[in-house]
């Protein structure tokens, strides 16, 4: 288990993504960063549509863009 690189390189994606949260921490304030981090779940919906190649409804697509939403809310009125 411990030989494959894939389980590395997940490890290491993991570590730079802590590192680069810290970072956002020290520059942005937490109010503004956390609904931001919700842009994840849009990203897992793109990739698996363009990476693995899976069907995506337009109900899931429909969310997708309500999330989307909702973080330009409020990083616009955080401004």
């Amino acid at each position: 288990m411990f030989n494959a690189p894939l389980l590395w390189c997940g490890i290491g994606a993991y570590a730079i993504e802590f590192f680069v949260w810290l970072e956002a921490l020290s520059r942005a304030p937490l109010s503004l960063l956390f609904p931001a981090a919700a842009l994840a779940y849009c990203g897992v919906v793109l990739a698996g549509k363009v990476v693995l190649g899976e069907t995506v409804s337009r109900r899931r697509w429909l969310g997708t863009l309500v999330i989307t939403a909702g973080v330009m809310l409020v990083c616009v009125a955080s401004t």
